[in-house]
């Protein structure tokens, strides 16, 4: 069915579309984001010049890059420096509102869903235009 379809599959749309709207208009993350980007700039500096931005994959990195003594991760040091230095930013949480409903959204589900949907919409049309011709 067509509508119930929809039905199942809107609410899903509309978690990751809040959550996406939230993300991309936290203030406070987008520093954070800013303060890793320099961190990688400085640790990856060469003539090539600075990176401007960096893909999202690349955040577990930070949790991977140790320190010479393997005491700690660059994670654990950009906490700590945000900590001290950028205090203000610590909630930066409180700006992700909707997060919570998008993680639960499965792609894969949505995917299927709007495969069937295309497929019920291709026989639909195949039927009109047969339709139409007799």
């Amino acid at each position: 069915n067509f509508t119930e379809s929809i039905q199942n599959i809107q609410p899903q749309l509309d978690a990751i579309i809040a959550a996406s709207m939230f993300v991309r208009s936290s203030l406070k993350l987008k520093k954070i984001f800013e303060i890793i980007l320099a961190f990688g700039n400085y640790m990856n500096s060469s003539r090539r010049g600075p990176a401007y931005g960096f893909h999202l994959q690349s955040l577990d990195l930070l949790r991977e890059t140790k320190s010479t003594d393997r005491r700690q991760t660059l994670l654990d040091f950009i906490v700590r420096i945000i900590q001290e230095k950028y205090p203000d930013l610590q909630d930066f949480y409180t700006e992700l509102q909707f997060l919570d409903k998008a993680v639960l959204v499965s792609f894969d589900s949505i995917l299927r869903n709007l495969r069937a949907l295309e497929r019920g919409m291709e026989l639909t049309r195949s039927e009109f235009s047969a339709e139409k011709e007799t």
